[in-house]
């Protein structure tokens, strides 16, 4: 059981900074519920790589809607929406 820090899946604090433009890769902290770890884990042992390899292959195959919301969101139910926090205006 997480004690401390913000809820698994709830962004706070400063926005992420990222140039899609610039052509970099972007390395994002994650943190993980146990059960996702887990399969996380086994899907980098299966398959041989890292879980960057998995994460950015999960992605390439994330198809998103014109605002750029997966498509996946929409069976999310509405308490388990991720929730951003627009920090910017503070």
């Amino acid at each position: 059981m997480r004690t401390g820090g913000s809820q698994i899946g709830q962004r706070t604090g400063r926005a992420p900074e990222y140039d899609p433009t610039s052509g970099r890769s972007w390395r994002p902290g994650g943190t993980f519920a146990p059960d996702n770890a887990h399969k996380l884990f086994r899907a980098m042992e299966a398959l041989g790589v890292s879980a960057s390899g998995v994460l950015n292959e999960l992605v390439r195959r994330m198809e998103i809607d014109a605002n750029g919301r997966p498509l996946w969101a929409e069976d999310m139910p509405q308490a388990r929406q991720l929730r951003i926090i627009d920090t910017s205006a503070a």
